[in-house]
């Protein structure tokens, strides 16, 4: 997902994106050290895009807060 379409997502949305990116990215883990992964890009890829949601949500938080304080 593109972070132009992240900015869109409501706050509970981008929450539940990023519990479930989390949760997909302990089971890539598990899987590497299983062995079970054919394609580690991946994993970098899923780090990047849980990066990417945990930016967009704190930069809502400090434009709400700017609102805010005026």
């Amino acid at each position: 997902m593109k972070t132009k379409e992240m900015i869109k997502k409501t706050d509970k949305e981008l929450e539940q994106m990023i519990i479930e990116a989390k949760k997909d990215l302990t089971l890539m883990n598990l899987d590497y050290r299983l062995k079970e992964v054919k394609n580690l890009k991946q994993i970098k890829l899923l780090k990047k895009n849980i990066a990417r949601l945990l930016t967009v949500k704190q930069l809502k938080a400090i434009s709400v807060q700017e609102k805010k304080n005026g």
